[in-house]
């Protein structure tokens, strides 16, 4: 999925002539291209920890990001490192949000045609990340068996659901941590399309701070 996303970005930045940034739902940096202007401290911190501060964070979601429906802009904020102004479209799959797609206002005005093509990509780029969430859930579903196999009453069912699991780099053979999450639905009704993909991307989300 990486090299995919990244190849709609470099086309985005290179049809618009401009510097272009995907970003998760918590503006962790999932592509970028090169950059054709000005930048600023938020964009190179970004690119080297993959993430942005709370304080820049709370900012962007002040100004309505998470809301936003087509182009929006988050002003600069010279203190926090984003001393130029984002010009931003979210990335959506059925309402539920999954990412940003950013331009640089350093790079000159959005014209029409600049923002036909920005939602364009958002539209191309949902669908690469919700075919991710799609893909993992499958992958999900065979570590489900194999875990309910790992409890068998025999012992052969046992020992082959642990080798595959290690086999095909579902578990880790060591040490390991357990992270527990719960969301709020209707009793006897499954989770909906937007709170499972809610619960993957936290899922994400946490194993990347758990990598760092």
């Amino acid at each position: 999925m990486a090299s995919e996303l990244q190849r709609l970005v470099d086309n985005l930045g290179t049809r618009l002539g401009r510097s272009v940034a995907l970003d998760d739902p918590n503006l962790r940096l999932l592509a970028y291209n090169s950059h054709t202007g000005e930048t600023d401290d938020a964009r190179v911190e970004s690119i080297m920890r993959r993430s942005v501060p709370a304080e820049l964070v709370a900012h962007v979601r002040a100004g309505g990001a998470a809301r936003a429906t087509g182009l929006f802009t988050v002003p600069a904020r010279p203190e926090l490192g984003l001393r130029v102004a984002r010009v931003g479209m979210p990335v959506r799959y059925e309402h539920s949000l999954l990412g940003f797609l950013w331009l640089l206002a350093s790079d000159g005005p959005v014209t029409g045609q600049d923002a036909a093509a920005l939602r364009r990509a958002a539209e191309n780029t949902a669908r690469v990340l919700h075919r991710d969430f799609l893909l993992g859930e499958l992958s999900r579903g065979r570590e489900r068996e194999l875990v309910r196999d790992l409890i068998s009453a025999d012992e052969r069912v046992r020992g082959d659901a642990a080798h595959r699991l290690i086999e095909e780099e579902l578990i880790t053979a060591g040490p390991v941590r357990t992270l527990v999450a719960t969301v709020t639905h209707e009793a006897g009704q499954p989770l909906g399309e937007r709170e499972r993909l809610a619960l993957h991307l936290g899922l994400k989300v946490a194993r990347l701070i758990e990598l760092r």
